[in-house]
């Protein structure tokens, strides 16, 4: 098998000498990363087969629906690559990209062949209950400027803080299966409830690398704080799972964590109530047991909250260090891309990004520009479940 395999790969190196393709180092190398980021899709296929067979399940047959216009009216349904479960592609709104497409192209057996996206050239997929992973975003944009990005927002079903951690695991998995469907080389958790009770379960499931959102923000934590006594906030599902608890004591046992829960920060977020004084009541509610306990340090424990640092600055008692977790999250993926050797290639035009939600893509459109920073072209639908 291992010799079949080289000569193929000697024949195909070549061909492709012969026809001017290849004649460097660096190629070669791009050629061998397409390779396994194929071999790795082909592989996460095959394990998610052998679950389905296991387990007797039937995949769904594909059913096309006649094509129309507007936010309700779908123009396909048909299974996913992995999961075996139905997605619903809808319309979108917003301006049409010049030249852009979708990734892989349908086969006859209603499966999608994501072969001519991989390797370097691939896009990063990144995944939140909401619109607030798009700090996210707007972090790995700045830091990593030459990465497409593929950004799906669970619309229909946030918030994930209130959901089981069976519930938040399943919704992680239909989209995990999704973004590999579409050709990613890594996957951002760009969701703190989805990183405290899904992270270990993806990094099994998924032959990508997979990044979260807590372990970024407690290492740097631990770097700021002098007092070693630290606060979290984030939802109730973030707080109630203990996962940064966890992640900073693993780097100091002896730290001191003061961890509460801000259900409303959310919604007053996503409404654009960022500087109200109903906002600064809530707040200043939410951060009395942080200013009893001293802290020196907060780790902001949700996307949502980079959009509150100027109200938060204000109100947290002098000397205090916010840790915007989105920040550190793109340093990781940063990391990560570099030892992966998957870093895109710098030059050439300016990187064309996804926007993707599951409900109501619209909204999406006029509040995402907020998260991210900038302008939004178009925003897709796609269903899942």
């Amino acid at each position: 098998m291992g010799a079949g395999v080289a000569r193929s790969r000697h024949r195909r190196r070549d061909v492709l000498r012969a026809r001017g393709g290849i004649d460097r180092d660096a190629d070669f190398r791009e050629a061998r990363a397409r390779d396994g980021a194929t071999r790795r899709a082909r592989q996460h296929l095959r394990r998610r087969l052998d679950v389905q067979r296991a387990a007797g399940a039937r995949r769904p047959r594909a059913r096309a629906q006649a094509a129309g216009r507007g936010l309700g009216c779908a123009d396909l349904l048909h299974p996913p690559l992995l999961s075996g479960r139905r997605v619903r592609l809808g319309a979108f709104v917003g301006r049409a990209r010049a030249g852009a497409r979708r990734a892989g192209g349908a086969l006859g057996d209603g499966h999608r062949d994501d072969s001519v996206l991989s390797g370097k050239s691939a896009p990063v997929g990144v995944f939140d209950s909401g619109i607030g992973g798009l700090t996210v975003v707007r972090e790995i944009e700045r830091q990593l400027p030459h990465e497409r990005i593929i950004y799906f927002g669970d619309t229909a079903r946030v918030p994930y803080g209130p959901k089981s951690p069976e519930t938040v695991q399943r919704y992680s998995r239909e989209i995990s299966d999704w973004l590999v469907g579409e050709g990613v080389k890594a996957i951002v958790v760009a969701c703190n409830t989805a990183t405290a009770h899904a992270l270990p379960m993806l990094r099994e499931y998924v032959t990508v690398p997979v990044i979260g959102v807590v372990e970024p923000g407690a290492r740097a934590a631990m770097r700021v704080t002098r007092s070693k006594v630290v606060g979290v906030i984030g939802t109730a599902g973030t707080i109630a799972s203990g996962a940064y608890e966890r992640a900073i004591h693993a780097i100091e046992p002896h730290a001191r964590v003061i961890a509460r829960a801000c259900p409303l920060f959310v919604p007053l977020v996503e409404e654009g109530w960022t500087d109200r004084e109903a906002a600064r009541l809530i707040a200043r509610e939410y951060l009395a047991p942080l200013a009893e306990a001293e802290v020196d340090t907060i780790v902001l424990g949700c996307t949502h909250y980079p959009l509150l640092v100027p109200m938060l600055s204000e109100l947290a008692m002098p000397g205090v260090r916010l840790i915007d977790s989105a920040a550190e999250t793109a340093a990781e993926t940063r990391r990560t891309l570099i030892d992966r050797d998957l870093v895109a290639p710098s030059g050439g035009a300016s990187p064309a990004h996804r926007f993707v939600a599951s409900d109501d893509p619209d909204h999406f459109l006029r509040v995402g520009q907020r998260f991210l920073g900038s302008a939004i072209d178009r925003v897709e639908k796609v269903t899942l479940g």
